[in-house]
């Protein structure tokens, strides 16, 4: 990494590398600002829920143990237990995980309990008659692990989810060298779609191998969505989907997400092999458009909700269209600057009464796109950094419609 890597505004720190974990240093600093705030606050304890990342996009509160420990039990749910002053304590819903844990030795205390049972392990770690407790993570606690957990003494349970948006909207200089690199892996994925899509694989065989690539250059977790026909449908994730072998003639859309030291990467590019059809060169020539006009209404005090309706269409005859962007972090679907970008195919695309503005160290991913029933699709997805100055962006592959 160069210091041209990072922001302007943010400062390098010592011996970061994006080839290893979150520096120690930095972690301790996000818990005793975080305890700091807890004292202020008057909080005996705080309880941050997060499931593990094998739920790849489908969570946000697996962003908040990244943040604040670089935290992952994988398939397992944990919390983190904060107390105002001293080492954070771990309950962790698998054994293995559990003893990962205490290996690491940065914990005052580990404790392991499955299903409802994590809920009192949880209380476990908590101060004896503790009453101003704070949670953050409530809304993706399973029913049962949850009933148990609010038994715990007369405890008042504050939600403090807005205190950790808060702190997570701004990627400090860590936060953006991991999204930079992540992006550097998604254009070295790109860069090999055009010959895996000539080497007469299949299309989920294409799929498992660029998936490989991610891995190899250090991501934790790589899912792709690849697109690939006559005349493209729909977002196809699975084996069974993707049978087919790209012939001459196919259009193809390739879209990834992965995580990087549980930092976001996330990209989309459309393309052709051999030759692109009118419809997808019209299809793209409407994407491009709206990408242009979104990336360039990113400025510092934009108004987010006019930044994700650029990406959205009028209504027509056979037109499918998902989110046209939003922010991403810690979690895929970052809380701060996500709800802004209006989900077309759930309702009305109508600007919040008060949306929030854009600012400087905020990470968006930027991706328009266009279904259209029996004509094709086409996407353009990139990560882009607001700056003092503009948007940045951290994806770099060629963004034109791709001839392979």
């Amino acid at each position: 990494m160069t210091p041209q890597d990072i922001a302007p505004t943010s400062h390098r720190p010592p011996e970061l590398s994006v080839g290893l974990p979150v520096p120690a240093a930095v972690l301790d600093a996000r818990l005793k600002s975080l305890q700091s705030w807890m004292t202020e606050q008057g909080l005996q304890a705080l309880v941050v829920f997060g499931n593990g990342s094998a739920l790849a996009m489908a969570t946000r509160s697996h962003g908040n143990l990244r943040y604040l420990l670089d935290w992952d039990a994988d398939f397992a749910q944990s919390a983190l237990v904060l107390l105002p002053h001293g080492a954070p304590s771990l309950a962790i819903g698998n054994v293995f995980y559990s003893d990962f844990a205490r290996e690491q030795g940065r914990y005052a205390a580990v404790r392991f309990g499955k299903g409802p049972a994590l809920a009192k392990e949880i209380a476990a770690l908590l101060p004896a008659g503790a009453t101003r407790i704070g949670i953050v993570g409530r809304d993706e606690i399973p029913f049962g692990l949850w009933t148990e957990l609010a038994k715990a003494g007369a405890a008042d349970w504050i939600d403090c989810t807005a205190e950790l948006v808060r702190r997570r909207a701004i990627k400090d200089a860590v936060e953006l060298a991991y999204h930079r690199e992540a992006g550097r892996i998604c254009d070295a994925m790109f860069e090999r779609l055009g010959p895996v899509l000539r080497s007469g694989k299949q299309v989920h065989e294409i799929q498992a191998e660029l998936e490989y690539l991610a891995r190899s250059r250090g991501a934790e977790l790589c899912r792709t969505w690849l697109t690939v026909g006559p005349v493209p449908d729909r977002c196809r994730f699975g084996r069974e989907e993707n049978r087919t072998v790209p012939r001459e003639g196919d259009q193809a859309l390739l879209g990834i997400m992965l995580l990087l030291h549980g930092h976001w990467g996330h990209a989309i590019r459309t393309g052709a092999i051999g030759r692109a059809t009118p419809a997808a060169e019209r299809l793209f020539a409407e994407v491009n458009d709206m990408h242009r006009a979104m990336f360039e209404a990113l400025r510092p005090g934009a108004d987010l909700s006019a930044v994700g309706n650029a990406g959205v269409l009028p209504p027509r005859k056979g037109l499918f269209q998902f989110r046209s962007g939003h922010a991403i972090g810690h979690s895929y679907e970052d809380p701060a600057g996500t709800g802004e970008f209006p989900q077309p195919y759930e309702g009305s695309a109508a600007p919040l009464p008060n949306p929030a503005r854009a600012q400087p160290g905020m990470v968006f991913e930027l991706h328009p796109n266009i279904f259209v029933a029996n004509e094709g699709a086409a996407s353009i997805g990139d990560m882009v950094l607001v700056t003092d100055s503009g948007p940045e962006y951290l994806t770099h592959h060629p963004r034109h419609l791709l001839i392979f």
